[in-house]
């Protein structure tokens, strides 16, 4: 498979899987069942202060995609170089590992208030982030698979 290949498969899979994530999210919001949507968490980047304006949450859902692409690009090298067997497990993994990194790191490390912590957040933000990593991880296998034997 040439290297243009895989870049165009990670980033696909990384815009579907984020889109689907943010969606995900924005149900579980809708619901009362989180604090804050992904979008939210970017545009606390973009406009800390006016988080709930529209053209913020917009910013902050396309750092999301863009972040979504730059990480399942990264996914789809891992995926190829560890090899595809298992790659719903590595691909959970991977989600859980960024909503370590995303949901508690950084916000910790950049926002002094937490007011958007609680477990119920936490929980959604975890599963919406190891959907992604399965859904990533689907996309890129079976599109892999279709390019490298395009018969199949």
């Amino acid at each position: 498979m040439a290297m243009s290949d895989r870049y165009l498969i990670g980033t696909a899979a990384g815009i579907i899987a984020a889109a689907l994530k943010i969606a995900l999210n924005w149900i579980f919001f809708f619901f009362d069942m989180t604090l804050v949507t992904e979008a939210h968490l970017g545009a606390m980047l973009v406009s800390p202060d006016n988080v709930e304006i529209p053209a913020a949450l917009f910013m902050g859902a396309v750092i999301h995609l863009l972040l979504g692409t730059v990480f399942d690009v990264l996914l789809m090298f891992f995926l190829h170089a560890s090899g595809k067997d298992y790659y719903w497990l590595k691909g959970g993994i991977y989600g859980a590992l960024l909503w370590l990194v995303f949901f508690l790191l950084i916000p910790s490390l950049l926002f002094s208030e937490q007011t958007f912590r609680n477990v119920i957040t936490a929980a959604v933000h975890l599963i919406t982030n190891v959907v992604f990593g399965f859904a990533a991880s689907f996309l890129i296998v079976k599109h892999s698979e279709r390019v490298e034997n395009p018969t199949a």
